[in-house]
């Protein structure tokens, strides 16, 4: 489909370029894909369920369509019989009759237009049925020539079968518009059994006209016309009997090949011209029509259920598609905020101490510097370093060195506001930045925590091991870059180491030190 597409041109796009991409995002990535893939699923599942219901409605339109094309033809085909009559021999009643059957014919092609444009409305292609309807406009000019008489059997025939004919092969194109194969099916039959009528139709015009106008010269022409349609009603039947539902053919078989119509006809043929036989031979073919027409009907109501049963269905399916697609995304929309919060808590924190990393500080050290050289906030930086460490990690193991870390994390976060940054450089190494502090308020701050890891004891194999941290402060000025400012922080924390440990000492610009 369009979209899936669409989605994998894209997926290999970022797959090319996942060279150029920062670990957190290439993580991000790597766990997004499958989720990408579900979604993809989902969208999928989706789509089908839409394309079910569409499909269902266009059943039901293309059917509603048929249905009004072949009550308007099947007027037609009455109005074309009845006209057939009425030049073979006009009466009152003849005119009567076709003038109800030309009103209904109105009706019908009225009927037709409405559907027209309600179909044109749900943006339907509707440039044939529009070329057939402009045809019809011709069917009051036919009309008002057999009234007066001014036209022939054979162009009112002419004209009558051909748009017939038109409308129903335009049916036979509105078939292949559908994807059910029941429906196909259904609907290719009611196609043969609407050819099948209209040579029956056919036959009921000429011979309608045959029997008004016995024994008159011209008629041998219209019998050899009337010949060739019963061969082609031989060859349709055939095709009907081998390709209709079988309760079809079984009621076929026991309504119209029961009428015996080839003995009927040869006798209305043959028989004197008298009104009581016109009316006569129109009862018997309009019988047989009407069974025909007692298939579509039923055809038409097998097809409306299966369209019904498609649409219910498919609301039901894509409701529940649908809940599935945006719980898809809900859970993939969480579970990625999840895993973001985890990859970027790996990435940017410190594993053992749980405190922010190098990484971290890279990241957001811009953002600090232009705060304090816009708006001239000042800020402090702290360096800490645990003392003897490596004696302590070479006497009693790594596992104690790591407790004294951790132990010192606590410390920090313990004695830090929420504004403050606190960061493992690296080993028993720790940076603290300070914003909107100054220098006696940093040496504060940096006291309390010395103390308070200077009373931490861990007991070792009954053992006392316990420690202490020295430290070094700078401040920041401005136009001042980071590297230099913590160059300072560092002198100053040798000079701390220097001066015996268990000490903080603050950077001092024009000496090589600090003091405490």
């Amino acid at each position: 489909m369009k979209h899936q597409n669409i989605l994998m041109r894209k997926i290999h796009k970022i797959i090319n370029k996942f060279k150029e991409l920062n670990i957190f995002t290439g993580l991000i990535l790597l766990i997004a894909l499958p989720l990408l893939g579900l979604i993809d699923l989902s969208i999928e599942k989706f789509y089908n369920q839409l394309h079910n219901y569409r499909q269902a409605i266009k059943i039901d339109n293309i059917t509603n369509l048929n249905v009004v094309i072949d009550n308007f033809i099947h007027n037609l085909q009455r109005e074309r019989g009845m006209s057939h009559m009425y030049l073979g021999r006009s009466n009152k009643k003849s005119e009567e009759n076709l003038m109800t059957f030309q009103k209904e014919s109105d009706n019908a092609l009225r009927n037709l237009r409405e559907w027209r444009n309600y179909l044109s409305e749900q943006k339907y292609d509707l440039a044939e049925l529009d070329n057939l309807l402009y045809k019809t406009e011709q069917i009051d000019s036919i009309r008002a020539q057999i009234f007066q008489k001014k036209i022939n059997i054979f162009e009112v025939f002419s004209f009558y079968t051909g748009l017939i004919h038109d409308f129903v092969n335009y049916k036979s194109k509105l078939i292949k518009q559908i994807e059910n194969k029941e429906v196909i099916t259904l609907l290719f039959e009611n196609f043969i059994t609407f050819e099948l009528r209209e040579v029956f139709g056919q036959e009921r015009a000429l011979i309608s006209y045959l029997v008004a106008t016995k024994n008159q010269k011209g008629n041998e022409e219209i019998k050899n016309e009337l010949y060739d349609i019963i061969n082609a009603q031989n060859i349709i039947e055939d095709l009907f009997l081998k390709l209709a539902d079988r309760e079809n053919v079984d009621y076929y078989k026991n309504t119209v090949m029961k009428m015996n119509f080839e003995q009927i006809r040869q006798w209305y043929i043959n028989q004197n011209s008298t009104n009581d036989l016109e009316q006569k031979w129109w009862d018997i073919a309009t019988l047989r029509i009407s069974y025909l027409n007692f298939i579509l009907q039923k055809n038409v109501n097998k097809i409306m259920d299966i369209s019904q049963h498609i649409k219910k269905k498919s609301q039901e399916k894509l409701f529940i598609s649908s809940v599935q697609l945006v719980a898809t995304f809900i859970i993939t929309l969480l579970i990625i905020l999840k895993f973001k919060n985890y990859i970027e808590k790996q990435i940017f924190h410190d594993i053992l101490t749980e405190l922010p990393n190098r990484r971290f500080l890279k990241k957001h050290l811009p953002c600090i510097l232009n705060q304090a050289e816009r708006y001239s906030k000042p800020f402090s930086i702290l360096i800490l370093d645990i003392d003897d460490f490596k004696r302590i990690n070479d006497t009693y193991g790594h596992d104690i060195g790591d407790i004294l870390l951790q132990k010192l994390a606590k410390v920090i976060k313990r004695n830090l506001r929420k504004s403050d940054l606190p960061v493992r450089i690296g080993g028993e190494e720790f940076l603290i930045i300070l914003p909107n502090t100054n220098i006696e308020d940093t040496v504060k701050v940096s006291d309390r925590i010395r103390k308070a890891f200077s009373e931490i004891e861990i007991e070792v194999n009954g053992e006392i091991v316990k420690t202490t941290l020295s430290g070094g402060i700078a401040s920041y000025e401005k136009g001042l870059d980071f590297d230099t400012l913590y160059k300072r922080a560092d002198i100053a924390l040798y000079r701390a180491k220097s001066l015996g440990k268990n000490r903080i000492e603050v950077y001092e610009l024009n000496s090589t030190g600090g003091q405490s």
